[in-house]
């Protein structure tokens, strides 16, 4: 008993405890039940208010204000909405807008660049980048192409294959067009081995004939490519680099350019200055290869600028020490080969057919007879095709240029103002001299108010008549020539000059003496007279050829046509020296189809000049000279420098 009853006391504090623990486990229950009420009504609370992102409150009956907390959808959904509020806030982009070029500028007009990775692209800059393979491979396969034509173009089927290549001008971008064809016609015509001339020759017919009918664009990039590749070559062989045949292709690519009138005389002679000034023995040998495929064209064209460089040449070989040279032989070669040219004798310049050529440029007059090849000749300068970033194209339609100052008026303006300039007493001789056009006009203002004929000469060139309007220079001053009373020089001395200037002026010069010959029975003593001294004169300065007079029929000569011809020999023989009247005849001597005109000529002057009835009146010396003449036309004589 005494253990049941001392066991009992912590038995029944046991339960006491026991007792409390229950008690407090179900306050507990009670006390998180009543949360749970409290956060589902809470919860409810906040689904109902409009701004969820705010924490709510509540305030109970003993006044005190509790924090509810919110469900876990609503705290991710709230802490989403914070993280995006906070990096709108952080990567808040400045304001952009678009050029008309298509560029992003900011808020201060700089121009923006953008890394579009991973970032949207617009569709037109998507194509950009998506065409650019398509563009490899429309490119290569057009170079297939071209490359193909190129290759099977032969003087056989040459307009079929320049008709093809028109064909992918139409269908293909030009300047895609133009710097593929460049590029393969060099790489056909220019290597570091000699390339046979006839096929150079046939190449650069093709570029003539498309030049011709594509457009002046076709020659204009090719030989802007070409004078650059040669200025490059120049400088590797002013520095002994490296000696290859290249420079020597490049040659003579550009003297069968100028051969078919792609190119101007301006070019060549530029090319020509250029190794005289430097004037090595690497150059000596250049300027033969270059002389003997363009002298006799330059002869032709531009003889006072051939002049010129054949003095320079002279002079330069003169003052340099011949031991420079490991062979002089090759100097002397180089002066005989420019005496050759200058004398017009063909047979001295060995290893020389020009036969070839001549029958290529008469194939491409058959194939554009549509339009001429001389109206789209490039006259550009050497320092003009090498100086195109400073200067820019003038030559090219709309393209900038910042050269030479030019004029800015028009034609037309030029006219206006120059007729405008004029006195009234000009103005009345020019109508009596049926001056009927505007720009007879003015090109008679301009031949009577200059001061001497270096002057007009200047002046008709800045009026920049063009084509038809230009030949009226010719016609006009050959009409006031013959209306003079008594002979004036002066207008000899202008038309020499526009003559030696460019071979244009000499060809309208000769159809319209040709026109004069007809005219003949109409013309007065004083107009012949005038005609003939005139004439006479321009043959004496070289500035046209005897061949002028090669549509005269000698067998059929009337008495007007016999006085005018006595006039113009009889003048040469008493007013020049002999060295002139040997030129002026053999000038003429060795041109085969000029055989009728020589025989024609011998005949005349052993005729009317040398015949018995003539001798008597013959002045003293004439005889001499007459005899001279007939010798340069035998070819007996040469002319020396």
């Amino acid at each position: 008993m005494s253990d049941s009853d001392g066991d009992s006391p912590e038995s029944d504090d046991g339960g006491n405890e026991e007792n409390d623990e229950e008690n407090s486990d179900v306050d507990d229950a009670d006390d998180i039940a009543a949360n749970d009420n409290d956060l589902d009504k809470s919860i409810k609370d906040n689904r109902s208010r409009s701004k969820p992102n705010l924490p709510s409150t509540k305030n109970n009956n003993d006044k005190q204000t509790t924090h509810e907390i919110p469900s876990e959808e609503e705290s991710t959904e709230l802490d989403s909405q914070l993280d995006e509020s906070s990096s709108k806030s952080r990567t808040k982009k400045p304001k952009l807008k678009e050029d008309i070029y298509g560029r992003l500028r900011d808020e201060h007009g700089n121009v923006v660049v953008e890394d579009t990775s991973g970032k949207y692209i617009l569709p037109g800059k998507r194509l950009e980048t998506s065409g650019n393979k398509k563009k490899k491979v429309e490119m290569e396969r057009l170079r297939k192409q071209l490359k193909g034509l190129i290759n099977r173009a032969s003087e056989a089927n040459m307009q079929s294959i320049a008709s093809e290549i028109e064909g992918h001008y139409r269908s293909h971008s030009r300047a895609d067009m133009n710097e593929t064809l460049t590029a393969i016609v060099l790489e056909s015509c220019v290597s570091p081995t000699l390339i046979p001339e006839r096929l150079i020759a046939e190449m650069m017919m093709l570029v003539a004939l498309l030049h011709t009918s594509v457009g002046m664009e076709v020659g204009a990039n090719f030989i802007q490519i070409l004078a650059t590749w040669f200025d490059k070559l120049f400088s590797r062989e002013d520095d002994n680099k490296i000696e290859t045949k290249e420079i020597d292709n490049i040659l003579v690519v550009f003297s069968q350019l100028y051969n078919f009138k792609v190119i101007h005389s301006i070019l060549i002679l530029d090319i020509i200055r250029k190794f005289t000034e430097r004037f090595k023995e690497r150059d000596v040998e250049l300027l033969l290869l270059l002389l003997k495929n363009t002298g006799f064209g330059l002869r032709k064209d531009d003889p006072a600028a051939l002049k010129q460089v054949i003095v320079s040449l002279q002079n330069k070989v003169n003052n340099t020490d011949s031991t420079q040279f490991s062979d002089s032989s090759r100097v002397r070669f180089m002066l005989e080969t420019i005496l050759a040219i200058k004398n017009n004798n063909v047979r001295k310049i060995p290893n020389f057919d020009p036969s070839h050529v001549e029958h290529l440029k008469k194939l491409l007059r058959n194939y554009t007879k549509g339009g001429s090849i001389s109206d789209s000749q490039l006259r550009i300068s050497l320092d003009d095709l090498l100086h195109t970033e400073q200067h820019g194209k003038w030559w090219v339609v709309g393209s900038a240029w910042t050269g030479r100052e030019t004029s800015t008026e028009t034609t037309g303006e030029i006219l206006t103002s120059s007729a405008s300039a004029v006195s009234n007493q000009i103005l009345h001789l020019a109508r009596k001299q049926r001056m009927n056009t505007e720009v007879r006009k003015t090109i008679f203002s301009v031949i009577m108010t200059s001061e001497d004929f270096v002057d007009a000469f200047e002046k008709l060139l800045r009026l920049g008549l063009k084509h038809q309007q230009e030949r009226e220079i010719i016609h006009v001053i050959t009409d006031c020539c013959l209306q003079e009373r008594t002979y004036n020089q002066y207008y000899a001395y202008l038309l020499q000059k526009l003559c030696e200037y460019d071979r244009r002026f000499q060809m309208t010069f000769q159809f319209s003496l040709w026109d004069k010959f007809k005219q003949m029975d109409s013309l007065s003593g004083q107009n012949l007279s005038n005609l003939a001294q005139m004439l006479s004169h321009v043959l004496a300065s070289k500035a046209v050829s005897l061949s002028i007079l090669k549509v005269v029929e000698f067998g059929e000569l009337d008495k007007s046509m016999v006085k005018f011809l006595k006039d113009v020999l009889l003048h040469i023989f008493t007013s020049q020296s002999d060295d002139t009247i040997n030129a002026v005849f053999l000038r003429i001597a060795t041109l085969p189809k000029l055989n009728t005109l020589r025989e024609g000529l011998g005949l005349f002057m052993g005729h009317f000049l040398l015949g018995r009835k003539q001798k008597d009146r013959m002045i003293a010396g004439v005889e001499d000279k007459i005899n001279i003449a007939q010798n340069a036309l035998s070819g007996e004589h040469s002319f020396k420098l």
